[in-house]
């Protein structure tokens, strides 16, 4: 992985010295090896790959965003939340997974989440960053149905509306205090 770090970026280098460069690796590896699980898991994999130069893009913003929020707020770590939503925003916004093939009719008419994939990889993200995408299975079939409207809905967003990180950690936040509702 050592071609994460080519050229010579000041904005990198600053980025490295302040997460250091195991942190980011890390973080490299977790995109890269959850886009192509995701892909695998939805038996995609022959349509698609994974951009390593998009995941470093990835990185760059999101490690330049969370140290704007850290020095903003001065403050050492940031919450979960925040975490997920600004991985899941960049993810989005730089599109990683990539088509390499054509879709066969039938195929993109049975699955024609095949056109917003990085939409669907994001949500997937987002969630398994918070929950290790446990929510569905921990559903009774009554619950499954308003999940799956909660995930067609970020979703539909993120692919017609104008979003941002604050977006996503408001929707990871409702999610959380779903809950507290039940009880009310």
């Amino acid at each position: 992985m050592a071609d994460i770090y080519s050229g010579n970026n000041e904005t990198y280098q600053s980025l490295v010295d302040t997460f250091g460069r195991e942190r980011i690796e890390d973080r490299y590896s977790f995109l890269f090896l959850t886009a192509n699980e995701f892909l695998g898991l939805n038996e995609i994999n022959v349509f698609f790959q994974v951009s390593k130069n998009l995941i470093r893009e990835i990185l760059i913003d999101y490690f330049s965003d969370i140290l704007r929020l850290k020095d903003f707020h001065d403050i050492e770590r940031i919450n979960p939340i925040k975490v997920a939503a600004y991985t899941a925003y960049w993810v989005w916004r730089r599109h990683p997974i990539q088509q390499i093939a054509e879709f066969p009719i039938d195929t993109l008419k049975n699955a024609p989440f095949l056109s917003i994939i990085n939409e669907w990889y994001a949500f997937d993200l987002m969630i398994s960053m918070m929950y290790n995408k446990e929510i569905p299975f921990l559903l009774a079939a009554e619950e499954l149905k308003t999940w799956n409207d909660f995930a067609k809905n970020i979703v539909y967003s993120l692919t017609y509306r104008t979003i941002t990180p604050h977006y996503l950690e408001s929707a990871l936040t409702a999610l959380r205090a779903r809950n507290c509702f039940a009880e009310l």
